[in-house]
């Protein structure tokens, strides 16, 4: 009887380790995703990006948080932060703040080409490159625009919201946003080693990051973007 007990006790502990390491399993493989493959944090700043807040919030707390090591002269700042995308995805992404922190230097940027605006206003109504464009057709456009930039070295995507945008609408704008992205990037991969980010070796993926157009994710503090000047402007402010 007690050999019987004995076996039966390593029986359902052997099924509670299968069951625990299956899980755990698919824990760890619900918490890789391609980006953090790709952009693994390792700037020594564990700052979240956190896009639900107000843009003046989001600036006062980007401030208190960021180490002035991490920024230029100019008050720019360049490190890799995370982004938490349906209250439970944190992925990291290279980032470009712009004018975070006030110096008395002014640097002089030439052309924007290699770089796309998106604006959200009150009424939850885009403004992607000075034209209006529908939250369904945003991916589609932003992917065609990112893979037609086969000059550039870097490409900034840029987003801005409104005080009152509705907190789903940036949630569903940042999701699009890291889907253009990891598109790019899987894309590209097939494309130099025919294989998917997550099975390239590590040297393939310094490859992948190298020699394809680096994405950053950009934003302008205090620096106004202004409205296209253009016929259609009025009916533009009427309709969002």
């Amino acid at each position: 009887m007690i050999a019987l007990k004995r076996i039966k006790n390593g029986l359902f502990g052997l099924l509670i380790c299968v069951v625990l390491l299956g899980c755990e399993d698919t824990i760890i493989q619900k918490q890789v995703h391609p980006l953090n493959f790709l952009f693994k944090n390792n700037s020594g700043v564990g700052v979240l990006y956190d896009f639900r807040k107000s843009p003046d919030r989001l600036e006062q707390e980007l401030i208190e948080q960021i180490p002035l090591r991490a920024c230029d002269n100019f008050g720019t700042c360049e490190l890799r932060m995370n982004f938490v995308i349906n209250y439970k995805d944190t992925i990291c992404l290279p980032v470009y703040l712009d004018g975070l922190f006030k110096t008395e230097y002014t640097p002089l940027f030439c052309g924007n080409r290699n770089r796309i605006y998106l604006q959200i206003n009150q009424n939850n109504k885009l403004l992607y490159e000075e034209r209006p464009i529908e939250l369904n057709a945003l991916k589609t456009q932003w992917l065609s625009d990112l893979t037609g930039r086969g000059s550039d070295k870097v490409f900034f995507m840029s987003i801005k919201w409104h005080v009152f945008t509705s907190v789903e609408v940036r949630e569903k704008v940042f999701a699009i946003f890291l889907e253009v992205i990891t598109s790019y990037y899987e894309q590209e991969s097939q494309n130099k080693f025919n294989k998917p980010i997550l099975k390239l070796t590590s040297a393939e993926k310094e490859t992948l990051i190298n020699e394809t157009v680096q994405i950053k994710f950009y934003q302008a503090f205090n620096k106004k973007v202004a409205l296209p000047v253009r016929p259609f402007i009025h009916k533009l402010n009427t309709e969002i």
